[in-house]
């Protein structure tokens, strides 16, 4: 296992001039939505868009409301305890990120009533079946993008502010991965929406993948137990009056625990399992 692991950060690394970075993770609550390879099949597709959407096209002050509000929304993640929180894996090691920004203006104003930012981690060809973990993060991606755009729609005809002044905007944030081994790759993503009011709102997602068949993994599939039963115990647990829903929370793994976490921030503490006595 230690090899494997070494293998893999040796060869993301070879790849640090290559691939940039971008920042570092999950999910939110949006009206739009809830819901280890270097990987060439996608980047035509993202680069056209990416080019679409190159042009900084948003005035200076309302690029600084945005880049404060990514700095605001920064402290908004799951709680974790220290422990938890020690080991860090850099994405550079393991992949790359591509960011993709794309603005709506109002066809008469000619004003930007709305964008959406997204920072896409992808695998580096290390992992032996890096095209299937990345075909399952990529419709992972698609499947907000498309929330993203559907709202947009929404405001086709309207200001390019809100009650505060502000451009809306959804912001898809790689928090972290939280895991990478020769078995699994665990990663948090926060989904930022800004509607705007008078904040936005910040929703967390976490996202397993099994490295030996690519697919999403769930909790009772690498627990042994039902969706039901983990529920209800991670709900008493948190401390919680009745049984929550798969829409509340959520789950990553690290080197030794599986953390279970309340979707949005701050409401309940998370739940930690040792990983030993359950995978």
């Amino acid at each position: 296992m230690k090899k494997r692991k070494d293998d893999l950060t040796d060869a993301g690394r070879k790849k640090k001039g290559i691939f940039g970075m971008a920042l570092a993770a999950i999910a939110v609550m949006s009206i739009t939505i809830f819901a280890s390879c270097g990987y060439q099949p996608y980047e035509a597709n993202v680069g056209q868009i990416t080019g679409q959407a190159a042009e900084q096209t948003t005035e200076q002050a309302a690029e600084q409301t945005w880049v404060d509000e990514k700095q605001e929304n920064e402290n908004l993640t799951p709680k974790d305890t220290e422990e938890n929180a020690a080991r860090t894996y850099d994405p550079e090691d393991y992949g790359r990120i591509v960011e993709i920004r794309e603005e709506f203006t109002n066809e008469n104003t000619e004003e930007i009533t709305f964008y959406y930012e997204m920072e896409n981690f992808y695998v580096n060809e290390a992992f032996e079946n890096g095209d299937k973990i990345n075909d399952t993060l990529q419709k992972i991606y698609d499947k907000h993008e498309q929330g993203y755009k559907k709202y947009a729609e929404t405001r086709k005809e309207g200001s390019g502010s809100g009650e505060s002044g502000r451009t809306p905007y959804d912001w898809w944030h790689l928090l972290r991965l939280t895991f990478v081994g020769e078995q699994y790759i665990s990663i948090v993503y926060n989904d930022i929406a800004y509607m705007g009011g008078a904040h936005p709102y910040s929703y967390f997602e976490g996202i397993t993948i099994d490295c030996k068949t690519g697919e999403e993994v769930s909790s009772s599939e690498l627990l042994g137990k039902s969706d039901e039963d983990i529920l209800k115990q991670v709900s008493e647990e948190m401390g919680m009056d009745m049984v929550a829903f798969w829409d509340a929370i959520d789950f990553y793994l690290t080197d030794s625990k599986i953390v279970f976490f309340y979707r949005m921030p701050n409401y309940w503490d998370d739940v930690v399992w040792e990983r030993q006595n359950t995978l």
